[in-house]
């Protein structure tokens, strides 16, 4: 009865996680397309999604966030 029930947890548990996710998509798709988020590329592996004003420049915290990962990962 044991295995069962544990059975039936994991697969709850899995569920629950699948639709965490697909709700965490949702938002990310919903941001790129708002108009008020741009993806920036630091090197053509990696890409950062930055808010932006409304004229399309970066927010001077987005240009912190964006120097901190630079230096985190010795780019310059």
């Amino acid at each position: 009865m044991d295995r069962i029930q544990n059975e039936i947890s994991k697969l709850r548990n899995e569920q629950h996680l699948s639709e965490r996710l697909q709700a965490a998509q949702l938002r990310q798709i919903k941001r790129e397309h708002d108009g008020l988020h741009k993806w920036i590329t630091i090197t053509p592996r990696l890409r950062l999604l930055c808010r932006i004003y409304e004229k399309g420049n970066l927010l001077p915290k987005e240009q912190e966030r964006i120097r901190k990962v630079k230096q985190s990962l010795g780019i310059e």
